[in-house]
């Protein structure tokens, strides 16, 4: 006589991720809509680590209750219920297109995986202006390369341009009318901003050049001998 026992075999850990993605877009310097997916696990022994690609950033809510961040982790050893993760595109991610893979994974478990389509991060608008100038009629103005004298306005807080170069229509030489010029920028470079996240626009701006003040000149003085000959005709008429 004998009695047979069933017996199951151990099984590790699994992860599951179900949905799929769509693509999202953002202008730099702000973060881009969301889009979802769900992940569940059973016989873990740890919790479900949430990886996404570069560029993006991942959280447990819509809004970001939970934080979104580089890479979240949902629940722990056992059984983890299917649980909605929301994926976007970073504040801080530079212009461009991104995908990839979000990966999913847990210690001792094969890694779950869902794609990201081509998503984009747009350049943000940005405007330089030249500022206004005034020189009196006489002077130079040196212009070129590495001048500081404008203004940049759309730039992604803490970032800086460093300099442009400027370029006048006229009135930067000595001898140049007095009159109203215009002055061009172009080529923004340095400081902590990088050209490729932005769409710049250069706005130019007005170099005045003032008249030389206008006097009104000394009388000039009667030659001598005008006034000799006056002299002499008085005396004859007291003469007479």
């Amino acid at each position: 006589e004998f009695s047979v026992t069933s017996y199951s075999v151990p099984t590790g850990p699994t992860v599951a991720a179900n949905g799929a993605l769509a693509a999202v877009s953002g202008t730099y310097g702000s973060v881009s809509g969301s889009t979802s997916f769900t992940v569940s696990g059973q016989n873990l022994t740890a919790g479900i680590l949430i990886t996404p690609p570069p560029g993006f950033e991942v959280s447990q809510t819509p809004g970001g209750v939970s934080g979104y961040a580089a890479t979240q982790t949902i629940g722990g050893a056992g059984t983890v219920a299917s649980t909605t993760i929301y994926l976007r595109l970073a504040a801080g991610t530079s212009a461009g297109t991104y995908s990839g893979n979000v990966v999913c994974s847990s210690a001792g478990g094969a890694n779950a995986s869902v794609v990201v389509p081509d998503s984009d991060v747009l350049p943000r608008s940005l405007t330089i202006s030249a500022n206004n100038r005034t020189k009196p009629f006489g002077t130079t103005l040196s212009l070129g390369a590495g001048q500081t004298d404008f203004s940049a306005t759309g730039l992604v807080a803490g970032e800086t341009v460093g300099s442009v170069t400027l370029a006048a229509t006229g009135g930067t030489s000595a001898n140049d009318a007095a009159g109203t010029y215009f002055i061009y920028p172009s080529d923004a470079t340095g400081g902590t901003f990088s050209p490729s996240n932005y769409n710049i626009t250069y706005s130019e701006g007005q170099l005045t050049v003032t008249g030389v003040p206008f006097t009104n000149p000394a009388p000039a003085s009667e030659p001598s001998s005008s006034r000799s000959e006056e002299h002499t005709s008085e005396l004859q008429s007291l003469g007479n």
